[in-house]
């Protein structure tokens, strides 16, 4: 009896121990991009990404354009400097704001990228879609609230065509 009693607490400061210090998972997108940004630190200005960034790899814009009502993706380069000056904002304000997520696209800016019809021309660049068609493309923090609010307001609206 004591022993099964000395087991349950064991068991208990085990989990709570587990609890309390965060074990991670490294196998998630936010863990993989804070991991990937800071691993510049020592060479580049420094960086602070949260565990709980809203970051999301994609190879596959076309798709997240095609099937997302509203979205937002930040093309950028974690070896860039203006992409790391910016990317604390951008965790900052959607967090703030109630955006779950952001696409990713690492970029640099001789990929000649393409996004619903628009070149992006310069990195960092956060864009924003609503309804498959791009609404704005910012390339600094002060600018930020113009690509991610729309697509916030977007999102919590209801659609009477998808029965809300």
């Amino acid at each position: 009896m004591l022993r099964k009693r000395k087991s349950k607490i064991f068991l208990i400061l085990l989990v709570s121990i587990l609890l309390l210090t965060g074990c991670k998972d490294k196998n998630t997108d936010a863990y993989k991009f804070k991991e990937e940004f800071e691993s510049y630190n020592d060479s580049l200005t420094k960086v602070n990404i949260s565990d709980d960034n809203p970051f999301v790899y994609t190879n596959d814009i076309y798709n997240a354009v095609e099937n997302d009502k509203a979205l937002v993706i930040f093309c950028a380069n974690p070896k860039d400097e203006d992409s790391r000056k910016i990317v604390e904002s951008i965790i900052d304000y959607s967090s703030k704001h109630g955006l779950g997520k952001i696409y990713y696209v690492e970029a640099n800016e001789t990929d000649n990228l393409e996004i619903g019809g628009v070149k992006i021309e310069k990195i960092p660049s956060l864009i924003g879609i609503i309804r498959k068609q791009v609404t704005g493309v910012v390339n600094d923090k002060d600018s930020i609230s113009t690509i991610i609010d729309p697509v916030v307001t977007e999102l919590n609206t209801c659609d009477i065509e998808q029965g809300c």
